[in-house]
């Protein structure tokens, strides 16, 4: 059986191909980049199994699921990975959708920390970058949607499902979409102090969001109760117009600057 590791992290691949070894496996490759990967098979190497990190700089996995689709690769892929569940769930269906062979995804256990980088950041990270994508707007078109936004998650971008609760598949899309924030519509939030279904949906949208690991934003805090009742909840993040209206970038940092 031929195999075919893709992934960035070298020690990792040296593990993997050591584990392999030892199962009786001796056609092993591997590459650390989703380009090499498909060098190798135009060179004509055809595995079998292919082990694929969907995280990689460059061309990230779904890219190469593309790719490999095109090629009609006919071999299994294992996906390799230590990301959201969700992103890899994605990315199984993804492939399948592609009309790829997906056997499953294994957990990395071994990451190389790489501390020079880590200590040369000097720009603003992926992760710092919020995109806020508006409810109402994702059920157009719902594949490529995931894709999109499933590649943005694997480049590092933080994903924010806006105005959470004025759309008709509110709880499918926090199922199948890789969020990492929920924004909650100021219609649950804002007078939910005096009403008691307000109160309720704001309530379990708080508590469906901490035991999905996203943060939360309550949008419409507009006076000192609202901003209590939030506090209550345990809702992480609030704006709204009790703290300030909408400004140009120039104009919040002199707000910031009189605080």
């Amino acid at each position: 059986m031929k195999i075919l590791i893709v992934n960035d992290e070298e020690l990792m691949n040296q593990l993997m191909a050591a584990s392999l070894e030892e199962l009786g496996y001796r056609e092993i490759c591997a590459e650390t980049t989703g380009a090499g990967a498909l060098k190798q098979l135009d060179a004509g190497f055809m595995p079998d199994v292919m082990f694929c990190d969907p995280k990689m700089p460059g061309m990230d996995g779904v890219e190469l699921l593309r790719h490999l689709a095109r090629r009609q690769f006919a071999g299994g892929i294992v996906l390799l990975s230590g990301e959201d569940w969700r992103i890899i769930k994605i990315c199984e269906e993804l492939g399948c959708a592609f009309g790829l062979v997906m056997l499953g995804y294994l957990q990395k256990t071994v990451c190389r920390e790489d501390i020079s980088r880590l200590l040369s950041r000097v720009r603003t990270q992926t992760s710092d970058v919020m995109i806020e994508i508006a409810e109402s707007r994702l059920s157009r078109n719902l594949m490529l949607v995931q894709e999109i936004l499933t590649r943005l998650r694997l480049k590092g971008f933080g994903l924010s499902l806006d105005d959470f609760g004025t759309g008709y598949s509110s709880l499918e899309q926090l199922h199948r979409m890789p969020f990492t924030e929920l924004k909650i519509d100021r219609g649950f939030v804002h007078g939910a102090v005096t009403d008691s279904r307000s109160r309720a949906v704001f309530e379990s949208s708080v508590d469906l969001a901490r035991k999905l690991g996203m943060t939360t934003v309550a949008e419409g805090v507009e006076n000192e109760d609202d901003l209590r009742l939030t506090q209550e909840l345990g809702c992480e993040l609030v704006q709204g117009y009790y703290f300030a209206k909408p400004m140009p970038a120039a104009d919040l940092e002199r707000w910031i600057a009189t605080r």
